[in-house]
């Protein structure tokens, strides 16, 4: 009964490829700061590459026909992002008890959806080539 309700499930994240794909990047986010909460540049850094690549692979695997690879990137690179830098700031405010929230978020936020554009880019540009050849 659990295997047929999981299978139900992962449908409906293929049909709504750009939502899942937010949401993936998201709960990854959070999970790998969780797992490794030492940062390289900025709080976060690591773990947001990390859900953003898996949450934009998920979503451009899935995504319908007709809708343009570019256009997925760009939507879902940034706006995942953005959650996921509300994410990790809120949990970092959580365990440090600070009153940094609005500077940590918005560090994140900015190093977060430049590197979500960049990204999205290239995943977009990558895609997109790859179904022209087709």
């Amino acid at each position: 009964m659990g295997k047929i309700k999981i299978r139900k499930l992962y449908e409906k994240a293929q049909e709504k490829s750009i939502f899942a794909g937010v949401i993936i990047i998201d709960l990854l986010a959070v999970i790998f700061f969780a797992i490794n909460p030492v940062p390289i540049f900025i709080p976060g850094d690591l773990p947001l590459v990390l859900s953003l690549i898996m949450g934009l692979l998920f979503s451009m695997k899935n995504k319908k026909k007709e809708r343009h690879p570019f256009y997925v990137s760009l939507i879902v690179g940034p706006v995942g992002a953005i959650l996921a830098s509300f994410s990790i700031s809120l949990m970092m405010y959580i365990i440090s008890s600070e009153l940094l929230f609005n500077d940590i978020l918005f560090i994140t936020l900015l190093v977060g959806v430049g590197l979500s554009i960049m990204l999205s880019g290239l995943f977009g540009v990558y895609f997109w080539f790859k179904e022209e050849r087709k």
